[in-house]
């Protein structure tokens, strides 16, 4: 008998990693992927331990440590003063095991999708998803790419194709819509060498300002390049993706950049934005809370499920690798004969944490919005107290053992 089929929707990072964990159950897997080649959008995402606690088991954390920033805090600071407002840790070695490590996003998915084919699993991109029929004994993904339409088989599919996922709205829950949250964000990587300003942070740091925030960090090993990302209100919102701006486009988003952050006491916010070359802009979209994640044959993981704003703790694509670690879990305890049995635990097991977490990111991108002078004030002023709180949850959060949970 042949090995059983998974198939995944989506080759950006939690496809990739989903992959590695069905392979280790002895399934043949294949990642179908809409885009022509891997995406350079998402500037440099942020890993915390409990996510390369996953990622050192299944082999990359090596070449990752060769490619990003490891980051033990990230210090706070006043846009208009320049103020130190305080310290959030980020990991512990002593304590979680590892520090977070800030890394290109685009050098994650590298080198998921490098250990992935070095296993055997099939990766395809420029294949549209247009149909998901499931039947009693498999179910078959329909794509097209050109001209043709063609279908492949599989025993299961998981839709890893992020927010604004076609496993979702054509088949698990079409009316499930993503929500456009208000907010954009704003990114470039800087060389370090262009900047004659005092940078004041070690290797991350976050400047809360009164029309937005900048988070500002080393992306490299070497600390030769500086991500950063303003995140900004922005009402009215037409696309649905990111986007790299060119021209009088890409000036006039970095006019709006510097117009917001104006009079900063900060020296080094002017220059980040003034030496970007490739300016990226990201609407920010997430799904109501809840929800189901899986029919028949197909399951849902990552933003797919349960996309949330930006955790300051850095949860996002934990809790995508959290997800397919527990599916995995799961399968490899139960089999393929019972798939909704499978899928039905699975979302038993993983909202709890993901209700928590999603809670958690939706009150802290509330303080992100447009807010007055007096009330920027009072929130500086109080900063502290809010770090000794979120402190607790997101210790919580790293200490959290994916591999220990009780299935």
């Amino acid at each position: 008998m042949p090995p059983q089929k998974a198939l995944i929707i989506g080759a950006g990072i939690t496809g990739p990693a989903t992959s590695l964990l069905l392979h280790s159950l002895g399934l043949q897997v294949a990642i179908y992927e809409l885009r022509p080649s891997p995406s350079p959008l998402g500037g440099a995402i942020s890993l915390a331990p409990n996510a390369l606690r996953t990622l050192d088991k299944l082999g990359v954390y090596e070449k990752l440590k060769t490619l990003g920033c490891s980051v033990s805090v990230t210090q706070m600071f006043s846009v208009s003063t320049g103020r130190a407002l305080g310290t959030l840790s980020f990991g512990d070695k002593s304590r979680h095991g590892y520090e977070s490590l800030r890394v290109p996003r685009r050098e994650l998915q590298n080198v998921l999708l490098d250990r992935a084919r070095e296993l055997g699993v099939e990766v395809v991109f420029g294949k549209k998803l247009v149909e998901v029929v499931e039947q009693e004994n498999g179910v078959i993904a329909k794509f097209k790419g050109g001209e043709e339409e063609e279908g492949v088989r599989g025993d299961l599919l998981l839709g890893c194709d992020g927010i604004h996922s076609v496993v979702r709205s054509r088949l698990v829950q079409t009316d499930r819509l993503p929500v456009y949250t208000g907010i954009a964000a704003c990114y470039s990587i800087v060389k370090k060498a262009a900047l004659t300003a005092p940078i004041p942070f070690n290797t991350t740091g976050f400047f809360n300002g009164r029309c937005g925030s900048i988070i500002a960090s080393y992306c490299d090993a070497a600390m030769t390049e500086v991500y950063w990302a303003a995140v900004m209100e922005i009402q009215k919102q037409e696309s649905k993706d990111g986007w790299r701006t060119v021209g009088e486009d890409r000036d006039a988003v970095k006019r709006d950049v510097l117009k917001r952050f104006e009079g900063s006491a900060v020296g080094c916010i002017k220059e980040l934005v003034d030496e970007s070359e490739d300016v990226y802009l990201y609407p920010v979209w997430k799904l109501g809370h809840g929800g189901n994640w899986h029919s028949k044959r197909c399951v849902l993981l990552g933003d797919a499920a349960h996309a949330m704003p930006p955790h300051r703790g850095s949860q996002g694509f934990s809790l995508a690798l959290e997800d397919a670690v527990i599916l995995s879990r799961i399968l490899e305890k139960e089999g393929l004969d019972d798939l909704e049995r499978v899928f039905v635990r699975f979302e038993e097991v993983r909202k709890p944490r993901v209700d928590k977490i999603y809670l958690q990111a939706n009150k802290g991108w509330e303080s992100i919005k447009d807010i007055g002078w007096v009330a920027n004030m009072i929130k500086e002023f109080f900063m502290w107290i809010y770090l000794i709180f979120f402190a607790k949850s997101v210790e919580e959060s790293y200490l959290y053992d994916v591999h220990k949970v009780e299935i």
